[in-house]
């Protein structure tokens, strides 16, 4: 098969927002990028003027933007430099699709975590270097991670990072909603709270690149911290481990004591504590991730901060304890976002939305170093602002709230307020979960719609409403009948949802 003069030489395969595929031209090998997120709609019967209209426009933008970003960030890349982008882009059938040349002799994730301490720091300083140029430009790469970052030997021997597959990048003056994404391991608090407040100003108010800065810690503390194990296979293998999480109360620790996954965004925005690893040997580096991982964004290093202190073996301050160091005593420095004047904060805990009948647990929050609340209809969902004493404020929904064990239900609310179809059992299902299939999302979510194809390409067979413990949420079903629990606000997170 060949498109625009590139000859097919695999299959497709599912990936990040779309489909990737090897190919080659004039005897060159490329990767082609396809993107499924937004498609050049059709004229055609089913299709109103209005609506193509309105497609029209949704997909001329994201091709504006991705178009604007392969050329502010051109001059950056190029043969032997840190960044690796698209050379060629076009639309062919109703897909946006991006052609990025196969670069060879590169060394892979795995592969890095390999290398010498010495070797690793060098690939952790060209990566500062390449990410302090992209922030020059004011964007924000949003979806660093370990496999988004590999390395080659350089002109002098040295082997340095390049950073690759900006689908998910944006200008900081220019958020697109409907365009943020990222891995949810290597995600920043302040990007995961945009999905889990259905992208509410109030949290994409603290967007920036500073999101970046947060994830390339999480790269960092893997790059330093490994451990080796054994794959399914009898393999010999070796894995980054990211900083171990304390304090984590409610549903979340739940979770971690039950060996389940707590992403370190989440943990922070529940106000647990990250603990660097005391195996990081230079003080200089275990403060400098500490730093990078600090919960709010504006008391992170900027890239050049972090270039400097790689160079020179900085020891930056830490500006809250949310962050530990493992075995050190550190010294806190006060927030460089506190006011002279502290903000009026409430007076005590609100009586919650009649509709929710829960009770706030006050010993919970106030050990989470909430001290009031206050309710706030974002466009008619109905949430809480939690405050501190210093006047900070966070936005938090009922069903997070209810996940993190900082409210309760009373009275006989566990039943739903609106009569469900009848039940229709899931393969193997959990005594506790009832799962609706009926292809209906529930009532407060119906501006959403399953994402089929992502919900498909990504192991599962279906996805239903479902309700645990008088939880409203959903359940992706494997075809082994295993089954996966979500709230919608992880559903979204992941694109297993998308608006209408």
């Amino acid at each position: 098969m060949n498109i625009r003069g590139y000859e097919i030489t695999g299959d497709w395969k599912v990936a990040n927002r779309g489909f990737t595929v090897q190919a080659t031209k004039s005897g060159k090998k490329y990767f082609l990028k396809k993107y499924g997120m937004f498609k050049m709609p059709r004229r055609d019967a089913s299709t109103s003027e209005a609506l193509y209209n309105r497609m029209k426009r949704e997909f001329d933008s994201f091709m504006e933007n991705r178009v604007n970003i392969n050329k502010a960030l051109a001059d950056l890349a190029g043969p032997g430099g840190n960044i690796i982008l698209p050379t060629h882009w076009f639309v062919e059938d109703i897909c946006y699709i991006e052609a990025t040349a196969f670069v060879n002799d590169l060394i892979e994730d795995e592969d890095i975590l390999n290398l010498s301490v010495e070797d690793k720091i060098f690939v952790m300083l060209t990566a500062a270097a390449a990410l302090y140029n992209i922030h020059k430009k004011k964007i924000v790469h949003s979806d660093l991670k370990r496999t988004n970052i590999l390395a080659a030997r350089n002109s002098s021997g040295r082997i340095s990072a390049k950073i690759i597959d900006f689908d998910m990048s944006y200008f900081e003056n220019d958020i697109r909603p409907d365009e943020l994404g990222g891995d949810q391991n290597f995600m920043s608090p302040e990007l995961a709270q945009c999905f889990m407040y259905d992208m509410a100003d109030e949290a994409l108010e603290y967007m920036s690149t500073k999101s970046d800065i947060f994830s390339l810690g999480l790269v960092f503390h893997d790059y330093l911290v490994t451990e080796k194990y054994t794959d399914d296979e009898g393999r010999r293998r070796t894995r980054g481990c990211h900083p171990k999480i304390e304090g984590l109360t409610g549903k979340l620790k739940e979770r971690a004591d039950a060996g389940k996954t707590v992403y370190c965004c989440e943990a922070l925005l529940a106000e647990g504590k990250l603990v660097v690893s005391d195996k990081i040997t230079e003080k200089y580096l275990r403060h400098l991730i500490a730093a990078m991982l600090q919960p709010e964004p504006e008391d992170r290093p900027t890239a050049q901060e972090v270039l400097d202190a790689l160079r020179n073996k900085k020891v930056l301050e830490l500006k809250s304890d949310a962050v530990k160091i493992a075995g050190e005593e550190v010294e806190v420095v006060a927030h460089a976002h506190v006011e002279a004047t502290t903000p009026a904060v409430p007076s005590g805990f609100c009586t919650p939305w009649p509709e929710h009948s829960v009770k706030f647990v006050e010993s919970k929050l106030n050990a989470s170093g909430y001290v009031a609340s206050e309710r706030f209809d974002k466009a008619g969902s109905k949430c809480y602002y939690l405050y501190k004493r210093d006047g900070s404020k966070r936005l938090f929904t009922f069903e997070n709230l209810l996940i993190l064990g900082m409210i309760d239900r009373v009275g006989d609310s566990k039943k739903s307020t609106t009569k469900p179809s009848t039940p229709t059992p899931a393969p193997s299902a959990s005594s506790e979960i009832t799962v609706y299939d009926d292809g209906k999302l529930w009532d407060e979510d119906n501006e959403y719609v399953y994402n089929l194809d992502f919900v498909k390409g990504s192991g599962y067979k279906t996805v239903a409403r479902a309700e645990r413990k008088g939880l409203k949420g959903y359940v992706l079903i494997k075809p082994s009948g295993e089954q996966r629990f979500m709230t919608v606000d992880k559903l979204k997170l992941l694109r297993f949802v998308i608006k209408k």
